[in-house]
């Protein structure tokens, strides 16, 4: 009796250690045989994908550390899917054919017309998202995301790169490149900064990582900005930048009807065009400093003509005025007296011309009776310019007369005539004198918009 109770006692022990066995066998085959298969893992991520569901995808997707997965890049994965259907309809087919790849399953192999497109080595190697059998006897399936390198050069030295915001390289001139590996696909904002003496450039592209065979791409980030030409019809007209002496000098062209600009204009720059940049030029010339227009740099903005307004002091366009007025009087004055020496507000060539003129008249029997009425000076109109040795100003004048010329014993009788004469004035100044005097006078054949503008000046006598 006390011998089977011994052995009774030796065989609890051992049938609790065989339940436990049997107990951890069961729950081992639940384990092994409830785990999804490839193609229902696959099922999986595409249900997440269309319902949008993250935690899901987290689960089913595993990312080692070299490839940093986030949520951002689950979202942008459904957004893009979203955005294009077909892109999530041919990655299912590509990872189910990566599974009958795995399992050796012929008949899904006959099924998946990725087959009949690719070898399996390209299969494998392609999506943006690829499937794995892990190692070990609880294997399961996993999807991966597979990785992307992003090139990213700058133009110039200096300058700040960075993706999302966060920086990846301060370009040097040996060193203009920086590479980033293990992206996950997903959608990446890349940016360069690189401040100048007169802008900071900012600029950023937003570069799509997905669906790309290469996996890799590259973005080259101009910084080079926006430079213009900065013109100027006289010589040595200095550029200043928001009031300060850049100690550079405008690009000198020859004024012309077509605008003509030289190929070989100096560029300045780059510029912010955001408004904030304001240029004007000054230069000294025999009868002071003289500042051109300041004007604003915007978005459109080609080029400059930064030649100094001739007639901005209040000084020079009262002596320029009373010029041009005197000269109008003397000029009706000079052919109705038959005198030329009447007139003292031009240069010599114009007197002898008059002279000439008046000769002429005298020879033939010709006079003249009339009065100057007044004028009409088109001041905004005003150039600049530095021709045979000299500082000439042209500008605009509308000559209002009471005149007629006669023809002596044929035309006595005839009504004098008012008449309005349009013309460009050249004005020359004279260093010696300190004066300003007429030096031609450009009869203009069609009257066109001048005398129409805010600043024209009239004057009736």
């Amino acid at each position: 009796m006390e011998t089977t109770k011994k052995i009774n006692k030796k065989k609890t022990p051992l049938i609790f250690l065989t339940f436990i066995l049997l107990v951890g066998i069961l729950i081992t085959c639940f384990f092994y045989f409830s785990r999804p298969n490839g193609e229902e893992v696959v099922n999986q991520f595409e249900t997440a994908v269309n319902q949008e569901d993250i935690e899901t995808l987290k689960s089913l997707i595993d990312s080692n550390k070299e490839i940093e997965l986030t949520d951002q890049h689950l979202e942008q994965l459904i957004e893009f899917a979203k955005s294009e259907p077909s892109y999530l309809k041919e990655m299912i087919f590509i990872l189910k054919a990566q599974v009958a790849i795995e399992e050796n399953d012929k008949e899904a192999k006959a099924q998946n017309i990725i087959f009949k497109g690719a070898t399996e080595g390209e299969i494998l190697s392609s999506g943006d998202y690829y499937i794995e059998k892990e190692k070990g006897f609880f294997s399961s399936y996993k999807i991966h995301p597979r990785p992307y390198s992003l090139t990213i050069t700058s133009d110039q030295p200096d300058s700040i790169l960075k993706v999302n915001n966060k920086k990846v390289l301060t370009t040097k001139n040996d060193n203009l490149e920086a590479t980033l590996k293990n992206l996950p696909p997903g959608i990446y904002t890349v940016s360069g900064t690189k401040e100048y003496e007169f802008a900071k450039l900012d600029t950023s592209e937003e570069i799509n990582l997905f669906n790309d065979s290469e996996h890799e791409k590259s973005v080259s980030i101009d910084l080079t900005g926006e430079k213009i030409t900065i013109e100027s019809t006289v010589d040595d007209v200095s550029v200043f930048v928001n009031g300060k002496d850049t100690g550079k000098v405008a690009t000198v062209v020859e004024e012309s009807l077509l605008n003509t600009r030289k190929d070989d204009a100096a560029l300045f720059g780059p510029f912010s065009t955001d408004g904030s940049i304001e240029v004007h030029g000054e230069a000294t010339f025999p009868w002071g400093v003289v500042k051109s227009e300041t004007q604003t740099i915007g978005k459109d903005t080609r080029s400059l003509n930064i030649t100094p307004d001739p007639i901005a002091d209040s000084d020079v366009k009262d002596q320029i005025v009373e010029t041009i007025n005197t000269y109008t009087k003397q000029h009706i004055e000079a052919f109705v007296k038959q005198d030329a020496g009447i007139i003292t507000t031009a240069t010599n060539k114009i007197i002898k011309d008059h002279a000439n003129d008046i000769q002429f008249d005298k020879t033939n029997e010709h006079y003249w009776k009339g009065e100057a009425l007044g004028t009409k000076i088109d001041i905004d109109k005003a150039s600049l310019t530095f021709e045979e040795g000299q500082h000439q100003v042209t500008i605009p004048v509308e000559f209002h007369y009471n005149q007629k010329e006669y023809i002596k014993g044929f035309t006595d009788n005839e009504p004098i005539e008012e008449v309005f004469e349009s013309a460009s004035v050249v004005l020359s100044y004279n260093d010696e004198e300190k004066i300003w005097l007429v030096s031609d006078i450009q009869s203009d054949l069609i009257r066109n918009e001048n005398f129409e503008g805010k600043n024209v000046l009239k004057t009736d006598f």
